[in-house]
């Protein structure tokens, strides 16, 4: 009963009171039965939710979900978030933290990868000299447009025996499952600790509307 997201979600750990924060209140309206899933959509940071039904918090996953019931036909309902606005120094100084919460424990695991996609993190990587430093050259590996990188819904096919992954590194056409899962096995092949996150774009603003978003 304590998990029910109605009672409050706890603070990551990590946080503290003079963190950095956006807080922000949403009323989040489902269209129909266009989405019947058994996780909740809100916005990064919940710290609670006023909703019907039995909706419990996953720290793990940083999910809220139901084992009961589904968001088909679920009333609108409201979320209140805290993000967090970290500065460039806070992120490089996190690194020691994300080692005493076990980030690393759960996330550092390594993935096999071709020798290419390995030389290739080491190559984007190389004179970087803090984990924040590493994870910003990969990202811009991926959106920097002198690197030849289109989102395109039709990825780049593996050619017989190909892996996946070098076949996007090497075709560089593809959707957000690429780009994500590119980008974590490339940090995790310079030790950086990393999954992938599944959720919403941030949508559309709604005409004469104001601060009304549309997701698809």
């Amino acid at each position: 009963d304590e998990a029910r997201v109605q009672k409050g979600i706890p603070v990551p750990a990590g946080e503290t009171d003079s963190t950095p924060r956006r807080d922000v209140t949403m009323r989040v309206a489902i269209d129909g039965d266009h989405l019947s899933v058994h996780w909740l959509p809100v916005p990064f940071g919940p710290r609670k939710v006023d909703v019907k039904g039995t909706w419990l918090w996953d720290p793990l996953s940083q999910t809220v979900f139901s084992a009961s019931r589904t968001t088909s036909s679920l009333k609108p309902y409201t979320v209140t978030a805290s993000r967090v606005l970290p500065s460039r120094e806070a992120l490089i100084a996190a690194a020691g933290v994300a080692v005493n919460l076990g980030v690393a424990a759960r996330y550092g695991n390594a993935i096999p990868v071709s020798p290419t996609s390995a030389a290739l993190a080491q190559r984007i990587t190389r004179g970087t000299t803090t984990p924040y430093d590493a994870a910003v050259a990969i990202q811009n590996w991926f959106t920097n447009p002198a690197n030849g990188y289109v989102y395109d819904v039709n990825a780049s096919l593996p050619r017989r025996g190909q892996d996946p992954l070098d076949a996007f590194l090497e075709g560089k056409h593809g959707f957000c499952e690429q780009y994500a899962t590119a980008m974590a096995a490339l940090l995790r092949v310079v030790g950086l600790p990393s999954r992938v996150a599944v959720g919403f774009t941030p949508g559309q603003p709604v005409p004469r509307r104001p601060g009304t978003y549309s997701v698809t």
